[in-house]
């Protein structure tokens, strides 16, 4: 009996490990399964999460302050969460930066508060870990797709050191490259190049 048990038991592990998702575009993760993935590691990179569009944060990476709803958002900033009706910042994915104009007007709460509450694949350019641990940022949304199909680039620009960067807090607020404080922390868009700068 105790053997037949342990074999229901390593098949019905065996059913769920195969379900898990893995971060790619046919098998994207769920928040909670990047939060495994990112026990060991500081970031992923070009990666695909799933999830539900919950809100926006207001404040920085490393002292968030979420708002639950469309009402107020800046463009290029979301929540994701595995859990449509989630308020807590704990588990969720920032996505801090839609840095393609195109894609900031489909996705974004600001253009479109309609997509609260949708579920979303994003192709994230970097995702990492901030100081709390059960939060998480991704730099630029490469690609997505709603539930219904993809809606995301399908020409992603060729990198370009000669393209105009574009500048922006790291709540995801574009910011005009006269207004750049010395020894603060931007992400700098260059084409199709998306970096983290220190001003000096």
């Amino acid at each position: 009996m105790k053997r037949l048990l342990l074999s229901a038991m390593a098949v019905v592990m065996s059913a769920a490990a195969a379900l898990a998702g893995d971060g790619s575009e046919n098998n994207p993760y769920t928040c909670a399964e990047m939060k495994s993935a990112m026990s060991s590691q500081q970031y992923l990179r070009d990666v695909w999460v799933e999830g539900y569009i919950v809100g926006y944060n207001t404040g920085m990476f490393f002292a968030p302050t979420p708002v639950f709803s469309a009402e107020g958002a800046p463009a290029g900033n979301l929540l994701l969460s595995d859990n449509k009706d989630q308020n807590s910042i704990a588990g969720c994915l920032n996505v801090l930066a839609i840095s393609n104009a195109d894609t900031s007007a489909e996705l974004s709460l600001s253009s479109k508060p309609e997509n609260l509450g949708k579920k979303v694949a994003i192709l994230c350019s970097v995702i990492e870990k901030t100081m709390l641990n059960d939060y998480f940022t991704s730099q630029n949304v490469l690609n997505f797709r709603f539930d219904s199909g993809t809606v995301g680039i399908d020409d992603i620009a060729t990198d370009s050191t000669d393209a105009t960067p574009v500048y922006y807090s790291l709540d995801g607020v574009m910011t005009d490259p006269a207004s750049l404080r010395s020894g603060t922390v931007y992400i700098e868009k260059r084409g199709n190049k998306t970096s983290k700068i220190v001003v000096r």
